[in-house]
């Protein structure tokens, strides 16, 4: 896999899942990780569908609903759940004491660059939370040096 051959090659790793798929395996990527000694941070995408199911278009009350009270969406106490889950199995697999996790709404990002909802793609760029992401490698950069190469593991 192309991943693991460029993977000595970089200082930062995202390693991306998704709220509706937390496994333990999913995570036993991670153990290549242990002796690579690199920071990385787990990226959670939060999974909540803002498109109409039938016809597959942006649902124009689900986006409403979704900025209005992204709340809803980011459920502190079941994604507090998760993170512990992940935080656990971290420590125990990887004897590491804290890791990073972040969640975000990738689709409300992805939404936030059509055309046909210019009025309120701050609104969901905002809500997606992709900015912690970017201001987290951003601080790790400043912090390790500029020279930094990112992997995602998925």
């Amino acid at each position: 896999m192309k991943v693991y051959e460029i993977l000595d090659e970089s200082d930062m790793i995202l390693f991306l899942t998704s709220d509706d798929s937390v496994q333990p395996g999913e995570f036993d990527e991670m153990s290549r990780l242990q002796g690579l000694n690199k920071h990385f941070i787990v990226v959670m995408n939060v999974k909540h569908n803002l498109l109409n199911p039938e016809t597959g278009q942006p649902d124009e009350r689900e986006i409403h609903r979704f900025l209005k009270k992204p709340e809803r969406v980011f459920d502190y106490e079941r994604l507090s759940e998760h993170r512990k889950h992940i935080r656990s199995y971290v420590n125990n697999q990887l004897n590491i004491n804290q890791v990073e996790v972040i969640w975000i709404h990738a689709q409300s990002a992805f939404l936030s660059t059509r055309e046909e909802l210019t009025k309120v793609s701050e609104k969901l760029w905002k809500a997606s939370m992709l900015d912690k992401v970017y201001d987290r490698i951003i601080g790790e950069i400043n912090r390790s040096g500029k020279h930094r190469q990112c992997v995602k593991l998925d």
